[in-house]
């Protein structure tokens, strides 16, 4: 199966000021058009991830295994693979922190 990568944006998730975990959703255009509420824990975020990708697309993503960018910044794809379709799709998580 092909992997086509996402175009509309990616997810990033963050600490926030009270030390939690959220994630938020950057647009293409580097505009943040959602941000998820707070969680204890990174895999709990990841949990929120998967779930918002679930309701976009009507199947589950799974996350692929952590890569480190030449920065050290560490990303994952969700990557989906809707039914009807022969091309399965790679949503871009980052962790910039």
């Amino acid at each position: 199966m092909d992997v086509k990568n996402n175009r509309l944006g990616r997810f990033e998730i963050f600490r926030d000021s009270a030390r939690e975990f959220r994630w938020r959703f950057r647009a293409s255009n580097q505009k943040i058009v959602a941000v998820s509420e707070g969680y204890v824990a990174k895999q709990g975020a990841e949990r929120g991830v998967l779930a918002v990708v679930r309701a976009m697309y009507g199947v589950a993503g799974k996350l692929s295994a952590p890569m480190k960018d030449d920065n050290g910044l560490v990303h994952k794809d969700v990557v989906v693979e809707p039914p009807s379709s022969s091309v399965a799709i790679a949503i871009g998580v980052s962790y910039p922190e």
